[in-house]
Formats: structure tokens, C-alpha cells, sequence
């Protein structure tokens, strides 16, 4: 899941699933690794870990969890002819969308990434909730380690799944 800088512009995408998924991906930069929170809130320190894990190779749930990142993201309008869309086309729609779609499979995202993953989809997954109860405010905060989870999903992504980033 990508999310976009949080100083740049209100909340973006990815991740998920990559998370979510992928799934939660963008920056004003167009930089997939960083988080959007707000138009003008920078993250807390604390949510810029220097240390992101590495992305495993392929598992054997790895296609169950590619088949539901990709409907998410092609749903939500995140993902177009195979690609991933650049930041600078992403909407607030879109985020919802990817956000509201992605909560209600939470758990089945969870049970599909390897365990190393699992955590930084955990930290991808509360800042989706709190996006969603605070009604996609631009001054909810950004989790501690949020942006090394997001990279962490996103590199699972691309690694399992062979999502593309359009730069």
C-alpha cells in the first residue's frame, strides 16, 4: 500500500496490500516509501525507522495475497493496466476507496504476508483505521515506524506480487 509524504498533501495510498497490501503508496516526490498524514504535519520521528526488513521471496500464500492486493488496487482505482498509478494522479477517492476496501479483509491480509511482514502490515493497517475514523483528516497522525512499514509491505509487494511503482 503506498502512501504519500505527509507534509506534501492529504493522506494517498498503497500498501496494502500491499497492503496490501499491499497495499497503502505515494509522495509528493513520488516516492513510494513515504506516508501522506497531512497538508501540513511532518511525521513523528519516530516514524522514520532507519532499519526497513528486506522483503522475502515468494511463499506459498503469496498468490492468494497478489490475487486480493491486485483486486483492491484495481478497485480502488490505484492500479491501472498492471501498474501501479504515479502519486501525482492519485485522489482522495482513491485512498478511500483502497482504505474501505481493504479494512473489512484485514485479517485475511494478514493471515496471506510471511511473519516477518506481518508487523509492518499491522502498522499499515492501524494507520488505515485511523484514517477512516477520523474521516480521512489530514492531521491524523502517522503511526511510530510507519514509513519503514510501508516500505517493508511495498518492497513484499513488488518482490511477491511484481507490483510496479510509476515513478
Amino acid at each position: 500500500m503506498r502512501i504519500s509524504n505527509p507534509s506534501a498533501r492529504p493522506p494517498r495510498r498503497r500498501a496494502f496490500v500491499g497492503t496490501i497490501l499491499a497495499v497503502l503508496v505515494a509522495t509528493a516526490g513520488c516516492d513510494k516509501d513515504t506516508p501522506t498524514a497531512g497538508a501540513t504535519s511532518t511525521p513523528p520521528a519516530s516514524a522514520s525507522a532507519s532499519s526497513t526488513p528486506s522483503a522475502p521471496p515468494a511463499t506459498a500464500g503469496a498468490s492468494d495475497y497478489c490475487a486480493l492486493a491486485t483486486k483492491i488496487l484495481i478497485e480502488s482505482g490505484l492500479m491501472v493496466n498492471g501498474r501501479i498509478i504515479s502519486a501525482h494522479e492519485e485522489t482522495m477517492d482513491n485512498l478511500k476507496a483502497m482504505v474501505n476496501l481493504t479494512l473489512p479483509v484485514k485479517d485475511q491480509l494478514l493471515s496471506l504476508v510471511p511473519a516477518n511482514i506481518r508487523p509492518a502490515m499491522m502498522v499499515t493497517l492501524q494507520y488505515f483505521q485511523a484514517l477512516k475514523d477520523s474521516d480521512f483528516s489530514t492531521s491524523t497522525p502517522v503511526p511510530a515506524g510507519f514509513v519503514a512499514a510501508n516500505k517493508a509491505v511495498n518492497n513484499y509487494g513488488e518482490a511477491a506480487c511484481g507490483f510496479s511503482f510509476r515513478p
